[in-house]
């Protein structure tokens, strides 16, 4: 017979598996249905590039779900062997915060960093979402990436109406995954802004210049 505090555990790893097996179906339905958008003859440029969009979005959320699951997944952030281009993956952010209202404009030139490609994703997808939702609807949002004396640096501006005056919610929720992450990959973060509003939020990461084919 197995003690309470077992079969509690048991129920709970089931309902995990469960759960996890419907959003992995609901997942596979999204990405069939922005598939076929894509593919179609019947719609616009646009309207097949906003699919590729989704699709890019789909494989990002498999990515999270498959990093939700391994426990040891976060203390990892920064334990990575072989370095990343930071710029590609933020071309990949900035190209889904393009689906918002706020202008993103993304200046970025090859820049490595020895990271969990998945850990800067989050950090960047949490910073420019934060910058989307403080510049508001006619805003402007500008992500820059560069490699400078060595270190990789990572910088999101909007002009917004300044750090610490939206109201907290998902910011603050999201700075606090930015801080860990950052921290575990071995950087340093800094917030300031411009006295008229505005905000600016600095990564900077151990950089290298070291070259791969492979990149993230």
């Amino acid at each position: 017979m197995h003690a309470p505090s077992q079969v509690h555990e048991y129920g709970r790893a089931r309902d995990h598996r469960q759960l996890r097996h419907d959003i992995e179906h609901e997942l596979a339905t999204i990405t069939l249905l922005a598939t076929l958008l894509a593919t179609a003859d019947d719609v616009g440029a646009a309207s097949r590039h906003r699919a590729a969009q989704l699709l890019d979005e789909s494989r990002w959320l498999r990515d999270l779900l498959a990093a939700g699951d391994d426990a040891a997944g976060h203390p990892a952030a920064g334990a990575a062997a072989l370095p990343v281009r930071l710029d590609l993956v933020a071309g990949g952010v900035v190209r889904g915060a393009t689906l918002s209202t706020a202008r993103v404009h993304l200046d970025a030139e090859e820049t490595w960093a020895p990271v969990e490609p998945l850990a800067f994703r989050r950090v960047l997808t949490n910073l420019v979402g934060n910058a989307v939702r403080a510049a508001g609807r006619f805003g402007e949002v500008r992500v820059t990436v560069r490699d400078i004396a060595g270190r990789a640096v990572v910088r999101v501006e909007d002009d917004g109406p300044g750090f610490g005056v939206a109201p907290a919610g998902l910011a603050s929720l999201g700075l606090g995954i930015v801080l860990d992450l950052v921290d575990a990959m071995g950087g340093e973060l800094d917030i300031g802004g411009e006295n008229g509003g505005g905000c600016r939020i600095e990564v900077r990461l151990p950089g290298t210049r070291a070259r791969y084919d492979e990149a993230a």
